[in-house]
């Protein structure tokens, strides 16, 4: 008895001594896994909200004493090597860098006593001139993208000054520069009414609806501000013709297949199948047919764009297509031929037709959409 309890106790001990660095690493991968989905927030702007709220948590005060020191050297790297670029590209880099590293220096300074333990730089003199310099480049650049009088020069030149403006606020010379680019750089464009052949007449209203919805859309949404959307103009620097070359309302058409259905299971006199290999009446047969009904529409806009000096500068070619089709089940002869699955398809709902306007509103609907998404992605680079 002794014996086996001794065995006991070293075949337990023994499971310990296995089990227990097994038990060990699956807590230590657990506890990692955990750490690893809830990371915690380290950032600069973290760290500091943190000791707005504790101004005196030490831990914090050393990481963010840290952070800023890298931060700080990651800058000035970047000023170091700036690439090569244009003297404007090159001063709003240097003026971001240094806008940084003083934003860096305020967000120390906002936190009472921070600023003795991380002694951050004051940048306010590097970034006032780095200002001054981008501005008065800005201003030059300008000038000369204004003089050079094309359209693209002259989208450049707002932009510029549309950054001068920021750096600059209130100055009426900015206003009135803006303006002038604007003018300079507005690409005056017209979008005449389709063009439709005679046979399409009675669809006018829609078609009609249709152009005013292009135009509506292109003037109000997704336009960029160097572009002016009209139906009229004197002088228009592109025109957008638009042509139904195709309008074609399918003609329903008719198709019809029949298959017989027969039962050769007897029935007794009472009309149910007999249970029994007993005599019966004679077996049950029936037709059934399927009527298909299809109808399928298409049309077609052809689109031209035509520059200043009547050339093409463009040309596209949109398609729509709507299918309507039905489906319907009858049948003569003796119902009881049939299986419920034949019955089941008798129950089809009579579908009507849509009207020829409906199938007409449905095709310019896709047109629409279609020459749409063209024109705004075409004028969105502008």
């Amino acid at each position: 008895m002794k014996i086996e309890i001794r065995k006991a106790d070293r075949m337990l001990s023994y499971i310990t001594r296995i089990l227990t660095p097994v038990i060990c690493i699956i807590f230590l991968q657990c506890s990692s896994q955990k750490n690893i989905q809830q990371p915690e927030d380290n950032s600069f702007e973290k760290q500091i909200n943190k000791l707005q709220k504790n101004p005196r948590d030490e831990k914090t005060i050393s990481s963010v004493s840290k952070q800023y020191k890298s931060l700080q050297q990651s800058h000035l790297v970047r000023l170091n090597e700036v690439p090569p670029a244009t003297l404007t590209n090159k001063n709003e880099i240097i003026y971001e860098e240094y806008k940084a590293l003083q934003q860096l220096y305020i967000s120390i300074k906002s936190i009472p006593g921070l600023a003795i333990t991380v002694k951050p730089v004051d940048y306010s003199e590097e970034l006032n001139t780095a200002k001054e310099n981008l501005a008065k480049t800005l201003i030059s650049e300008s000038e000369n993208l204004l003089n050079n009088g094309d359209k693209a020069s002259c989208r450049k030149s707002y932009y510029n000054l549309l950054k001068l403006q920021e750096l600059r606020p209130g100055v009426p010379y900015l206003t009135d520069k803006l303006k002038e680019s604007l003018q300079c750089a507005l690409i005056n464009i017209i979008i005449h009414e389709p063009v439709t052949d005679a046979k399409h007449s009675h669809y006018n209203t829609d078609i009609r609806e249709f152009y005013k919805a292009i135009l509506q859309n292109m003037q109000n949404q997704n336009t960029p501000v160097f572009i002016s959307i009209g139906s009229e103009s004197p002088d228009p620097d592109e025109s957008i013709k638009l042509e139904l070359t195709q309008f074609d309302i399918g003609i329903i058409t008719k198709d019809n297949n029949s298959r017989d259905a027969v039962n050769n299971q007897p029935y007794t006199s009472g009309g149910r199948r007999s249970t029994t290999s007993g005599t019966g009446t004679t077996p049950a047969s029936a037709t059934i047919t399927t009527t298909r009904t299809l109808s399928n529409s298409t049309g077609t806009l052809k689109m031209e764009i035509i520059g200043r000096n009547q050339n093409v500068i463009d040309k596209q070619e949109f398609a729509a297509t709507y299918e309507w089709n039905s489906e319907i089940n009858t049948y003569t002869g003796d119902r009881r031929a049939l299986t419920a699955n034949d019955r089941s398809q008798l129950r089809n709902p009579v579908k009507n037709p849509p009207t020829d306007n409906e199938i007409a509103s449905i095709l310019l609907k896709q047109l629409k959409e279609k020459i749409l998404s063209y024109l705004q992605s075409r004028y969105a680079g502008f």
